[in-house]
């Protein structure tokens, strides 16, 4: 049974390599994770690679949006944090390798905490990690949970990715809103066999967080008269 202290110091040392790999960008992290995936088996290979596919394809650029005033915005994505990875029984290696690289491509740090059967496949996945030039603290093996349940109790949590069946996840849902500070995001896969919300192209989203940088150019010809409303005296 893993202990609170060991869930506090898990998660401090995996969040001190965050912002030095957040930092790296999409690009910087998938020409690392190029190295981790030539060294999976083909299944898991081609799952890896679609994810870090859809990672360069989607969140890679940021995009610019025009703003009302004449202002320009510049939406960009970052890594929310810290995730916990987590399966049972049903989990198999393939899905904790989609789910394990969603994470990282991202821009997060990962605890893997996998069904005690899977423990041995997951040290050989992070010591691969480690071959191809990733940061050892990005991803960290977490043994002894008795549930992925128990895990939402981590601290500086930002999110859980599991595989799962429907009642698990509507508890651990119950669970992690009833935490207090940030929202601690669920990414919860229950089709076990057919992987439909790891597969999809819409799952990196549930590991980012967006952010915009507003450039003010009213100055050279912007729409000022938008800015002034409401400013005028009465």
């Amino acid at each position: 049974m893993i202990k609170q202290t060991q869930l506090v110091q898990a998660a401090q040392s995996a969040l001190s390599a965050w912002e030095g790999w957040n930092g790296l960008g999409v690009a910087g992290r998938a020409q690392l994770l190029q190295h981790f995936v030539a060294q999976l088996a083909q299944e898991q290979a081609s799952m890896a690679q679609w994810q870090i596919d859809q990672a360069l394809r989607l969140i890679d650029a940021p995009l610019e949006m025009q703003g009302p005033t004449g202002e320009s915005n510049l939406l960009s994505t970052s890594g929310r944090g810290l995730y916990i990875i987590a399966g049972d029984q049903r989990s198999s290696e393939t899905a904790m390798v989609g789910q394990l690289v969603a994470a990282l491509i991202s821009g997060n740090v990962v605890l893997l905490a996998p069904d005690a059967s899977q423990n041995g496949f997951c040290r050989d996945l992070l010591r691969q990690l480690s071959a191809g030039s990733c940061p050892a603290a990005v991803a960290q093996l977490l043994e002894g949970a008795e549930s992925v349940l128990q895990l939402s109790l981590c601290p500086s949590l930002a999110g859980i990715a599991c595989v799962c069946d429907d009642d698990t996840a509507r508890e651990l849902n119950r669970q992690l809103c009833s935490r207090d500070g940030v929202l601690v995001q669920l990414v919860a896969e229950t089709d076990a066999a057919g992987l439909s919300l790891i597969g999809s192209e819409q799952y990196l989203y549930r590991f980012i967080t967006e952010q915009v940088c507003s450039t003010n150019t009213t100055a050279v010809g912007g729409n000022a008269t938008l800015l002034e409303l409401g400013s005028l005296a009465e």
